[in-house]
């Protein structure tokens, strides 16, 4: 069973540097906002090993200035992939997000190669692939939350 629960921006700082930040410096797990008071850091837990982890730090959407979340630094540890840690993440992100009732929308810079995870969770794709050197491809996705919750 994977329980998801909040948890301090440093502790992401492992499965980050693992995960995203392979060969680069520590220090390159930081985020710009990490440490903002509205940030939302979340951690998967497997058996009180953190699988997962998902960032979200308040920053207007690009295409149009709105108040919105972008996701950061999400990871799943290779061993916990397909096991929904990834979903549940974010399902439990949306549901922060609809019970404070201020943010009714979401984006994200996703690696090329989980796309499909932002498509299967109702994330809409904007644009045109774009390189993030050193990093690789990517692609922008948003998603609108309901303005009532659910």
């Amino acid at each position: 069973m994977i329980l998801i629960r909040t948890i301090d921006y440093q502790q992401t700082y492992p499965l980050r540097h693992a995960i995203l930040r392979p060969g680069f410096p520590l220090k390159s797990c930081h985020f710009k906002g990490d440490s903002h008071p509205n940030s939302i850091h979340l951690g998967g837990f497997e058996e009180n090993r953190m699988v997962g982890i998902l960032s979200a730090i308040p920053n207007p959407y690009p295409e149009n200035g709105q108040r919105a979340f972008q996701i950061r630094g999400m990871a799943v540890a290779p061993s916990s992939r397909k096991k929904g840690v990834a979903t549940l993440l974010l399902q439990h992100f949306e549901e922060l997000c609809l019970q404070e009732g201020k943010i009714q929308l979401l984006w994200l810079n996703a690696r090329i190669d989980v796309q499909k995870l932002y498509l299967r969770n109702q994330f809409t794709p904007v644009g045109t692939p774009f390189m993030i050197e050193p990093i690789g491809m990517h692609q922008q996705f948003f998603k609108s939350l309901p303005h009532e919750p659910v």
